[in-house]
C-alpha cells in the first residue's frame, strides 16, 4: 500500500483486521435465555436441577435478533476453513449494528447472567458485522484446500 501511496497512514482509514473465530460448542438457548432480551423471564424464579422439562421454543423463533444470531453463528462453524469466503448480506448489516450495541450495553451493565452470555456472542456478532460492509479494497488470506495450492 505504501508503494502505491506515501501517506496512505496519514489518511483517516479505518482498518479492520480480524482472526475470524469458530463457533464451538455454543449453546444459542441458553445463552438467549441468559441475555433475556425480550424481558420473558422473571427475576427470582426457579426450576428443578434435573427436570427434563421440554423448553418452548416458539417465543425464540419469532424473535428476529434470534434468528439473526442462528443465522450468524451458523455461517462460522468452519470459519477457519471456509476463511474470507464466508458471505454475510449486506441486508444483515443494521440489525447485526444494532445487536452489536445491545450486547456491547448489556456486558457493561447487565446482570450476572447477560454479561457472560453478552461476552461470548459479541466477537462472533462483531465479525459478522465486518463482514457484512462491502469495501473497496479487501486483503485477505485464501482457505487453502490442499498443501500445494
Amino acid at each position: 500500500a505504501r508503494d502505491d501511496d506515501k501517506r496512505i497512514f496519514t489518511r483517516n482509514l479505518r482498518l479492520n483486521v480480524l482472526s475470524l473465530q469458530e463457533i464451538n460448542h455454543i449453546d444459542l438457548t441458553t445463552l438467549w435465555r441468559a441475555l433475556n432480551l425480550s424481558g420473558s423471564w422473571q427475576s427470582g424464579t426457579s426450576q428443578g436441577l434435573f427436570s427434563d422439562e421440554e423448553q418452548d421454543l416458539s417465543s425464540f423463533n419469532a424473535d428476529n435478533r434470534y434468528q439473526l444470531l442462528k443465522r450468524t453463528l451458523a455461517r462460522f462453524t468452519q470459519a477457519k476453513t471456509f476463511g474470507s469466503l464466508i458471505d454475510v448480506p449486506s441486508d444483515d448489516h443494521e440489525q447485526l449494528k444494532e445487536l452489536l450495541s445491545t450486547l456491547v450495553e448489556l456486558q457493561e451493565s447487565g446482570d450476572s447472567m447477560q454479561k457472560p452470555a453478552a461476552k461470548q456472542l459479541i466477537e462472533f456478532v462483531h465479525q459478522a458485522l465486518v463482514l457484512s460492509i462491502r469495501y473497496d479494497a479487501v486483503i485477505a488470506n485464501p482457505p487453502y484446500m490442499g498443501s500445494k495450492g
